[in-house]
């Protein structure tokens, strides 16, 4: 929030339960672990803190990066977690030493708005602003890039990508997807492997943000038209 302060609410009541406070300047960014006993939380003040959330304690506090930090993600298993920042780059840490693992960082060093893991663990997505604005797939035992999904635009602002998978849009296509938003108001859906546009969802604003849900053939997305979507899939016979 721009008061600094992070807030960790009930769903059932809409009460506050834990106020965290400590970072110096808005924070940008959160994330829960997979057990939901931490919590990430990434800053303008360029620091990436981890809180043990049922004493409100913060475990660690990372000089993370340079610039301000746009994402963090915690890893399927919760034993690693990235951070992405403006400065950039994406840095892979270990959750109980602390210790940075990798940098991930490509020619140009566009700012980079958001990252997360594949479902898999094995991949990060990573999406950046301006530059050639592609989606970029990481292999994390490679420490390379393998693929780069592009066609969308992404030159002012924040954009968040995601990976769509149980889902078959086309019987000849594999049930996974990489899917972001676009400032040309339209989500899109790329094959995993050919990283061609299969599908563009039209909105009437720029599309900020897009969630796949990891049980059901359903995608949540945010646009500036104000509206939060969700759409299902048909799938394909």
């Amino acid at each position: 929030a721009d008061d600094k302060v992070v807030r960790v609410w009930d769903v059932g009541t809409g009460e506050c339960v834990l106020s965290l406070q400590g970072h110096t300047h808005f924070v940008l960014s959160v994330a829960f672990s997979s057990r939901g006993n931490m919590l990430l939380t990434g800053s303008l003040d360029e620091t990436v803190r981890v809180w043990e959330v049922s004493s409100g304690e913060c475990l660690k506090e990372l000089p993370a990066h340079s610039d301000p930090v746009s994402c963090v993600a915690f890893s399927p298993d919760s034993s690693i977690f990235a951070s992405s920042s403006f400065d950039g780059l994406v840095r892979l840490w270990d959750t109980e030493t602390g210790k940075c693992l990798q940098t991930v960082a490509s020619n140009d060093n566009p700012p980079v708005t958001s990252v997360s893991f594949t479902p898999n663990g094995r991949y990060l997505l990573i999406s950046s602003h301006g530059g050639d604005c592609g989606v970029r797939l990481w292999s994390l035992e490679g420490a390379e890039e393998v693929k780069v999904y592009g066609g969308h635009r992404n030159d002012k602002f924040s954009l968040a990508s995601d990976v769509w998978t149980g889902v078959r849009l086309d019987a000849s296509e594999p049930p996974v997807y990489i899917v972001s938003g676009s400032e040309d108001s339209d989500v899109y859906l790329w094959h995993v492997n050919t990283q061609q546009v299969v599908r563009r969802v039209p909105h009437s604003g720029v599309v900020l943000t897009c969630s796949a849900n990891p049980k059901f053939p359903l995608l949540a997305t945010g646009s500036l038209d104000n509206s939060v979507s969700v759409w299902k899939a048909q799938a394909a016979v």
